[in-house]
């Protein structure tokens, strides 16, 4: 969440090697999960696929029903940020969110992934984007908003901010994106966090041409991360 890959992946390996010692299954799965997250960050496709393929096959030998239901947004999630929504399109029409009367905290995980889904469906479709649906999707955001800040729940706040963000941005409401952007740079003053944010570097830039920089302190390490980093896929 610091942006620190390297510690990330080491810290990751090395609980990894404590779960195939231990011999504790569920231990080494999530310890896998954190791999293939920093190869995600890293945009290494090749490695990523890789660990999914590992960790397939333990679920599969683990013949533990409850891994699979586990990592199923994982796995959407991260193929999701390889450009490949094939998995999220096949979830997406069993579920419907935007008719929910309302919302449980307990589904956020479920609920962010369906944000996260449509928002790349209306990003691949820009700028001939669906009016309708990205003000559906921007209602469903602000409810999932309210929720967070109401729970005190960090990261969906963070995550809220930045997903309205960039549907301000698609829509042509910059005034809109960048205060939603501010709030997103607020939180990582206060935290530290910024690979969500440095995540939608593209975006970054934009706002930031716009913003007194004096304002954000990490604004120009976010900012170098962001050059620094691979094309986003």
């Amino acid at each position: 969440l610091c942006n620190e890959l390297e510690a990330a992946e080491d810290y990751a390996k090395q609980s990894m090697e404590i779960g195939e010692r231990t011999g504790i299954s569920d231990y080494t799965m999530t310890s896998i999960v954190h791999v293939i997250d920093v190869a995600a960050m890293r945009r290494d496709q090749s490695a990523v696929l890789d660990h999914l393929n590992a960790l397939a096959e333990r679920i599969r030998r683990a013949k533990f029903e409850p891994f699979g239901d586990m990592f199923e947004l994982f796995y959407i999630d991260v193929y999701l940020r390889m450009g490949d929504h094939t998995r999220a399109a096949e979830w997406l029409e069993k579920h419907d969110f935007y008719n929910l009367a309302e919302l449980d905290l307990i589904d956020r995980d479920q609920y962010l992934l369906w944000a996260e889904a449509h928002l790349f469906l209306i990003r691949q479709a820009a700028p001939a984007y669906d009016d309708e649906a990205c003000q559906r999707l921007i209602d469903f955001c602000l409810r999932l908003l309210v929720m967070g800040r109401a729970a005190s729940d960090f990261m969906l706040s963070l995550y809220m901010h930045l997903i309205l963000s960039e549907l301000h941005d698609i829509t042509g409401e910059f005034e809109a994106r960048n205060e939603q952007m501010k709030a997103a740079l607020n939180m990582a003053e206060v935290s530290g966090v910024i690979q969500p944010i440095v995540q939608v570097r593209p975006l970054v830039a934009k706002v930031a041409q716009q913003i007194d920089h004096s304002q954000f302190r990490l604004l120009d390490r976010i900012l170098q991360s962001a050059e620094s980093a691979e094309p986003a896929v």
